[in-house]
């Protein structure tokens, strides 16, 4: 059966996430899935559905959702449950490689490249395969400008060629000879060739000549990159698409961080996730701003490479799919905010030690320094936000505090090693001395 994960509002989400953390059921919020009647059974007696490692509580589930579920059977769902373990978004590809093996009907995969057309129908294949679906492993060619008919239709037969000059194709080599046939970039072949494929497939015989043979091929597979516009104002390739009842455009429905974020955690192990969770970030943010107002577009497998690219330190500046542009604003909107927050953090702290400081040397800072400093403190904040944190203003400010907690640093040590300090003090002289390390540092 399908069932889905509900789509709640924040206030109801509460009082059903004692299994499942808020930023896990984002991820799945609203997805489909496919399991057995006697899991559901199961999952209704636990209170909760474990899925992908989340315990989902039950009442978020959704029974047969009613927009177009398709559920074919337990050989559909066996295949599903395998794909999908692998890749996202990849149901309608299931859906079509299905009902085409079911019906033994030609179909075809459109759409520009990347997005796993060949990778799901090899997936798909090899499990049907495995459970018996299919007889054998589906003969696989790549179609290209070069490709020639002698090499579509199995070779020559060079003996009665150069005996005889006799034109005899090797057809048990060729793809003819198989029930199950995969065509990489179908419609790069010349269209000669397209040509002779298409009179094939309607005729179901290959002629040549005195040469007839009946093919076995019972479903054929066509992917292609290029996009349904193109092969549609083309009236050669119109006609070989008439052969494919089942046509469907392969694409995500959304290019969002949270689809980035389910293809890493499809693609990538948990170690390397856990490793590398701040660069992953960033790079779901990329890759959304990215394909909405970027010039490029990246692709699912580039981002894969992409993220093997950055995690191993090298520069997203390899990645020619990516828009140089939307890299360098998303880091330097997002570096300029990590300062501020940082700076801004440093300055509230500062304020407390000074009050700290106040407390603890009392008389030793005249009132009129004490209200410049801590004045020089409370209206910097102000204004702080919109500033550049390292204006000579705030570095003069910086500077004054470091000479402060310096000074404050030495009278609280004044004829005492700091190890024969009290606990209290102690504990105020090693913050002091880090807080002032970490002035020194933004001042270099």
């Amino acid at each position: 059966m399908v069932v889905r994960f509900k789509q709640v509002e924040e206030k109801s989400l509460r009082t059903l996430l004692h299994k499942i953390p808020a930023e896990d059921y984002n991820l799945i919020s609203g997805v489909k899935i496919i399991i057995t009647d006697n899991d559901f059974k199961k999952a209704a007696a636990a209170g909760f559905y474990n899925y992908n490692g989340i315990n989902i509580d039950f009442s978020l589930l959704e029974e047969n959702p009613s927009d177009d579920a398709v559920n074919f059977g337990s050989d559909y769902i066996t295949l599903m449950d395998h794909v999908s373990s692998s890749f996202i978004h990849s149901k309608e590809m299931v859906d079509a490689l299905y009902t085409g093996l079911s019906l033994q009907e030609n179909v075809l995969f459109y759409g520009r490249g990347g997005h796993g057309k060949s990778e799901v129908t090899e997936s798909f294949m090899n499990k049907a395969l495995e459970m018996g679906l299919i007889k054998d492993k589906p003969f696989v060619q790549a179609l290209g400008e070069g490709l020639t008919e002698e090499a579509l239709f199995g070779g020559l037969e060079m003996k009665k060629f150069l005996e005889n000059g006799e034109y005899e194709y090797l057809v048990k080599n060729s793809f003819m000879n198989h029930e199950i046939v995969v065509f990489e970039e179908i419609f790069d072949a010349p269209a000669p060739i397209l040509l002779s494929l298409k009179d094939i497939i309607t005729s179901g015989y290959f002629r040549k000549g005195h040469q007839t043979f009946k093919i076995k091929t019972k479903m054929i597979i066509g992917l292609t990159n290029k996009s349904k516009e193109v092969f549609s104002e083309d009236d050669s390739l119109e006609a070989l698409v008439q052969r494919f009842p089942a046509t469907v455009k392969v694409e995500w429905n959304s290019y969002t961080k949270t689809d980035w974020r389910n293809l890493f955690n499809k693609v990538f192990d948990k170690p390397f996730l856990d490793k590398n969770k701040a660069k992953l970030s960033d790079l779901t943010n990329i890759f959304e701003l990215n394909n909405s107002v970027g010039a490029g577009f990246v692709s699912p497998r580039t981002a894969v490479k992409a993220a093997k690219i950055y995690a191993f330190g090298g520069s997203l500046d390899m990645i020619s799919d990516l828009d140089k542009d939307v890299v360098n604003k998303y880091f330097k909107e997002n570096k300029d905010s990590a300062i501020i927050e940082e700076y801004s953090a440093l300055l509230n702290k500062a304020e407390g030690y000074f009050n700290v400081i106040k407390e603890n040397c009392s008389g030793f800072i005249s009132d009129e320094l004490e209200d410049s400093i801590l004045g020089m403190l409370s209206g910097n904040k102000s204004d702080y936000m919109d500033k550049d944190p390292l204006t000579d203003e705030n570095k003069r400010f910086l500077g004054i505090c470091v000479n402060k907690l310096s000074w404050a640093k030495n009278h609280i040590s004044i004829n005492h090693a700091p190890i024969t300090l009290d606990p209290a003090k102690k504990e105020l002289y090693k913050s002091i001395v880090d807080f002032e390390q970490k002035l020194i540092d933004i001042l270099k």
